[in-house]
């Protein structure tokens, strides 16, 4: 039972990860638009946050996918 909850927690994170990316791609890309404010600025220092936390679920993601189970 144990094997099969970590194995559905990898799911989700995969899953939850690749859902995300595309959206805080999207986003990233509309605040890039923005006139250079420090609103902007702060908004710009959240989103690389989000990005950078999507991109390390990724990266759990594909190192626990490529060991063997």
């Amino acid at each position: 039972r144990l094997a099969q909850a970590f194995a559905r927690q990898r799911r989700f994170i995969a899953e939850t990860a690749h859902e995300l990316r595309t959206p805080v791609a999207v986003l990233s890309a509309q605040v890039a638009l923005l006139p250079e404010t420090s609103a902007k600025r702060n908004v710009e220092r959240g989103v690389a946050r989000l990005g950078g936390l999507v991109g390390q679920m990724l990266d759990v993601e594909r190192q626990t996918s490529a060991q063997p189970h």
